[in-house]
């Protein structure tokens, strides 16, 4: 999988920078998890297919990629950010408040890559729209607990697999040779 990670700073005018930062080799394994469930879980969707609409439900209920979710490590959380762009403020603030203590990663992705592969529909929210809702939300209330970190890590696309998309409502996952 490639990302982009992105680091929240409350005290800074620019509130989500790109940031060259790597991630643990727990997150990461999470993360090599994650892209190798949603791969099969695609792969078994569209054998024998056209093509697939979506994929959400197969995500949801896929326990191995939900397992990855909601659980404190070496003082890390990695959260999935895929439900509509309009919950997002009340689910970011919820789990800020959750997880007090941990540095808090949330997962995403780009807008072509979540377009192209069809694994979640079209509300999701983008790294555009969290930096503008993050930044409103910055620009009026004050930050108090700036003794963990919060990150966003943005999917661009998994290693070795494109995505085909068979007409505007259809996408297909390929294995690269």
């Amino acid at each position: 999988m490639e990302y982009v990670l992105y680091k929240c700073f409350f005290d800074s005018k620019s509130v989500i920078e790109k940031i060259d930062k790597k991630i643990s080799d727990k997150l990461n394994d999470k993360l090599k998890i994650i892209e190798s469930e949603i791969i099969l879980e695609y792969l078994k969707k569209q054998k024998g297919r056209f093509g697939i609409k979506n994929l959400g439900n197969e995500i949801r209920y896929n326990k191995n990629i939900q397992n990855q979710f909601n659980s404190s490590f070496n003082n890390e959380v990695l959260l999935k950010i895929t439900e509509h762009y309009r919950s997002f403020l009340y689910f970011f603030i919820s789990k800020l408040s959750a997880y007090k203590k941990e540095d808090v990663y949330f997962l995403i992705i780009s807008r072509e890559f979540g377009i192209k592969s069809k694994i979640v529909d079209k509300s999701f929210p983008d790294i555009q729209e969290i930096k503008e809702q993050i930044n409103f939300l910055s620009e009026n209330f004050k930050i108090k607990n700036f003794a963990r970190n919060i990150y966003f890590i943005e999917i661009i696309y998994f290693k070795d697999y494109i995505f085909e998309e068979m007409d505007k409502n259809y996408s297909k996952i390929v294995k690269i040779k």
